[in-house]
């Protein structure tokens, strides 16, 4: 019998191993991409080159159990930007196991959403330095209680609201870097390094409370208003926050 996604796992860690649960996964993928090009020349005949940069990363959809992970999508400062470097180890476990283990991993981007009868859940997509191949990954270990909706806020503007829908999106706007300086075999083409760029984040909240003047105003051109948000969801004991400043209405 074949290993399928219903006997998927995920582990993370700082630094080069992978020791953490990171969730209950109910979806993603870990992925390489080769860079393959065609190189065309005179008399119609194309061949493939060696290829551009190798691209390397994952995503996965996570029932959320583990606010750490998430902490390390923050940046330590928006002056010197910089991301703690995790490693990601995902794969199937079963009749027939398998599974792959990227490290140098930095957090691209965050989406994290819950509502009303729904367990806190998280996307994340990561870029990656290097990879190898695990034959033999290891199943997660696991003692506590995922997130869940009914232990949730969001105040808006200093004001709390009733939500039955959250979701927010962020994003560090990293990219692979690689350069034309002579390599170690068999890494050539790899990435040398991932650059942070310009950190972006959006909230979206579906409310059961009408909202205040000043916010509603938020969205308007003239005269135009900024606003906090701050996000508060927790697992019976622990609370996770987000925080978001100088934000200013698309839409009411």
């Amino acid at each position: 019998m074949a290993s399928t996604g219903i006997s998927g796992q995920l582990k993370y860690g700082v630094g080069a191993t992978a020791d953490t649960y990171a969730g209950r996964v109910v979806g993603g993928e870990i992925h390489k991409d080769s860079g393959l090009v065609w190189r065309p020349s005179a008399g119609c005949k194309n061949a493939p080159g060696l290829g551009g940069p190798v691209s390397i990363g994952g995503s996965a959809t996570i029932e959320v159990a583990n606010a750490t992970l998430l902490s390390y999508f923050t940046r330590t400062s928006y002056t010197s930007p910089a991301l703690t470097a995790l490693t990601f180890e995902g794969g199937v476990l079963g009749d027939i196991s398998y599974g792959w283990t990227q490290t140098g991993c930095k957090i691209n981007s965050l989406n994290v959403s819950v509502g009303v009868g729904e367990a806190l859940t998280a996307a994340l997509e990561w870029l990656a330095l290097d990879e190898a191949e695990n034959a033999a990954p290891s199943a997660p270990t696991f003692a506590g209680t995922h997130w869940e909706w009914f232990w949730g806020e969001c105040t808006l503007n200093g004001s709390t609201y009733k939500l039955q829908r959250m979701n927010l999106t962020a994003s560090n706007n990293c990219e692979l870097i690689s350069s034309v300086e002579n390599k170690v075999t068999n890494t050539v083409r790899l990435p040398e390094a991932i650059k942070v760029g310009k950190f972006t984040a959006s909230l979206s909240a579906e409310m059961l409370t009408r909202p205040s003047t000043s916010l509603w105003n938020m969205h308007e051109d003239s005269p135009l208003v900024t606003g906090t948000a701050l996000i508060q969801v927790a697992d019976g004991t622990n609370t996770l926050s987000f925080t978001l400043t100088g934000m200013t209405g698309r839409a009411a």
